[in-house]
């Protein structure tokens, strides 16, 4: 059945976009086709991968998405674009993580171009961070604590205004940033799972999945600057409500404001040898005056050993800290940190083999419900799934990853 409902689904979205234009001639359509196949063996050395989102199998194959997407432009500015996702990743994008069928439309919008001004209403991917959904546009297999913690996609309009070539702003009212619900509650540094209310996203939960069930506005602003082919710089901040639902998914029973600010920093400093910092500040507080932040910083760094051979390193820190009583399962300071190697071989220009090992470790105070009948079971450092029956502050994970891209 859910097989059935991914095939009619993406029957529907390919039946729209193409028509009988895309019979007789695909270019003749003015549609232009994109996308991403990404698939993997994962493996961990303890029982259960946490904190990560995407990649959080135990050894196991796993095909993670398809990432398709269609765009065309009209006469007089106007264009439109969709984006949809097939597979296990679908159901992390969507928020449905206990009932999700694999699918997810992940972007779907219009817009309209007024000379320097573009006007974009519907669903679009963030403007936040550095890494994003779409496999082929990373520089390591997995995602980033800091991706754990960002939004994805919102829903909303959004103002683009091209200052000059070097500078841009962007202003935007988006329904609230993170999916919020009661369901499956993840540790805020990667603890055991529990079931609680929880919001799924910035410097909260830490895991970007819970089911999107409020309308309160976000407000977006970015400043891009780049200006020259070496350097970009991006400025973006959030800010808004965020209501819980009640057990069935719905309601407004507690209301959040949360605030988000994220530094990206990209420095090609030779054709060979790449350079970036993504850095970023989350606070969540609820009416009574309690609060939870979290801060971290992600340095990456690439080199092109060869034409066809790149190496790539990920180093991140992540500091947490929550009052008690918050709601969140956060006492004291929570740290984590994370080291990534990956090393890429481009088998042709669509095809590309990544070989990845990536060590977690977590430290400081914070309650963690390690068998996740919703009570905290310590206050300690060990937040990871044991090995050989004991709980263990580090963890140690694999990837040997295939992705296609068109």
């Amino acid at each position: 059945m859910r097989f059935t409902k991914v095939l009619i689904s993406s029957a529907v979205v390919a039946a729209a976009f193409t028509g009988p234009a895309f019979a007789a001639d695909p270019a003749a359509s003015g549609i232009a086709f994109g996308g991403a196949f990404d698939f993997s063996y994962d493996w961990a050395a303890n029982d259960v991968v946490s904190g990560h989102v995407f990649d959080n199998e135990d050894d196991a194959f796993v095909f993670h998405q398809a990432n398709l997407s269609a765009t065309k432009a009209f006469d007089g500015g106007v264009g439109v674009g969709l984006n949809v996702i097939l597979g296990k990743d679908a159901n992390v994008v969507s928020g449905d993580l206990l009932d999700g069928d694999d699918f997810d439309v992940t972007q779907a919008y219009i817009s309209k171009a007024f000379g320097n001004l573009t006007l974009t209403g519907g669903r679009y991917v963030t403007l936040a961070g550095m890494e994003v959904i779409n496999p082929s546009g990373n520089l390591n297999a997995s995602r980033s604590l800091l991706f754990a913690r960002q939004p994805l996609v919102h829903e909303g309009v959004r103002a683009s205004y091209k200052l000059s070539d070097a500078l841009s702003v962007t202003l935007g009212l988006n329904n609230s940033q993170f999916a919020t619900s009661c369901g499956p509650a993840f540790g805020a540094l990667g603890g055991g799972v529990g079931v609680g209310c929880t919001q799924g996203g910035a410097g909260v939960i830490g895991f970007s999945g819970q089911r999107d069930n409020n309308t309160d506005t976000t407000i977006e602003a970015q400043v891009a600057f780049t200006p020259n082919k070496m350097l970009s710089v991006f400025l973006t901040g959030y800010t808004g409500n965020e209501d819980f639902g009640d057990g069935g998914g719905f309601g407004n029973s507690a209301n959040l404001q949360s605030d988000t600010l994220d530094l990206v920093v990209n420095l090609n400093l030779t054709d060979m040898i790449y350079v970036g910092l993504n850095a970023d500040y989350f606070n969540t507080e609820d009416g009574a005056g309690g609060h939870f932040e979290t801060k971290g910083v992600a340095g990456y760094a690439q080199v092109k050993l060869m034409p066809k051979l790149r190496v790539a390193l990920r180093s991140e820190y992540v500091s947490a800290d929550g009052d008690a009583g918050f709601g969140f399962g956060g006492i004291g300071q929570s740290i984590r940190t994370e080291n990534t190697l990956t090393v890429g071989y481009a088998v042709s220009d669509n095809l590309e083999l990544l070989l990845e090992g990536r060590h977690d470790r977590a430290r400081g105070g914070g309650l963690v419900d390690v068998d996740g009948d919703g009570t905290p079971d310590f206050l300690g450092n060990e937040v990871f799934a044991p090995i050989d029956g004991d709980i263990e502050d580090d963890q140690y994970t694999g990837t040997v990853k295939v992705i296609a891209k068109f």
